[in-house]
This record gives C-alpha cells, sequence and structure tokens, in this order.
C-alpha cells in the first residue's frame, strides 16, 4: 500500500511540473488553430499556414480594414509590415518562415491601448487563412 501512495505521489508531481513548465511558457491555442504568446502591446502567433499565403492574407486584412501601408518588405524567410492605426500609432507586423507549413507572426504596436486591435488582427488573419 505504502509503494502505491509513493507512486502516485510521483506521477502527481510529474503531472503538476509539466502544467508549471506549460503555464510560465505562456503558450496557447488560439481560435484559428495557432499558438500564441502575448504581451499587452503586442502578440505572437503561430499560423499553420505557408509563409506567402500568411503574408499576402495580412495584406489582404489590413486593406480590407483601411489601414494606411507604410511599407511593406520580405525575402524567403523573414518579412515586415509597418502601417498607421486610425489613432495614428504606428502598427508593426514580423513575418519568420518556421517550416514550409508553419509561419510566425508577431504583431506589434508599442501601446497597451491598441490591444483591441492586436486581437481582432490574429483573429481576423486567423479566420482568412482557416
Amino acid at each position: 500500500m505504502r509503494n502505491i501512495q509513493y507512486i502516485f505521489q510521483i506521477l502527481v508531481l510529474v503531472f503538476f511540473a509539466g502544467c508549471v513548465n506549460s503555464a510560465l511558457s505562456g503558450n496557447g491555442i488560439s481560435t484559428s488553430g495557432t499558438g500564441h504568446n502575448s504581451n499587452k502591446d503586442s502578440a505572437k502567433i503561430i499560423y499553420k499556414a505557408p509563409f506567402m499565403e500568411t503574408w499576402d492574407t495580412t495584406l489582404k486584412v489590413l486593406e480590407d480594414i483601411n489601414l494606411i501601408i507604410q511599407t511593406k518588405t520580405h525575402d524567403s524567410t523573414t518579412g515586415k509590415i509597418a502601417a498607421v492605426l486610425e489613432n495614428n500609432n504606428t502598427l508593426t507586423i514580423f513575418f519568420q518562415y518556421r517550416v514550409s507549413n508553419e509561419t510566425e507572426v508577431n504583431i506589434w504596436t508599442g501601446s497597451a491601448s491598441d490591444r483591441d486591435i492586436i486581437d481582432a488582427l490574429k483573429e481576423r488573419i486567423g479566420q482568412e487563412l482557416f
């Protein structure tokens, strides 16, 4: 009986160690099926979509919501879009190729007051991709 209690305690400890690691890393799943990590003025999302498809979709979303795109540059593995929000804050989106069907996107505004815009963009991009 004592051995069973000991084994149970070890299993519980291992389980909670995994939970703590997951909680501290800040990883999760958004409604579009992508991992994300967010601060108040930024969001890091992993879209399960090819780099160029993610790039094109993001440009389309920005144009659909009538944001003024200041700059847009990319090569085969990285990209950056800068746009102006209605409140004249700058929105910057960074793209990083991860694997053939996975792209990391970082959306940044530099202002916690723009959090709603960041969340809306990340969800809209995810909806358009999937």
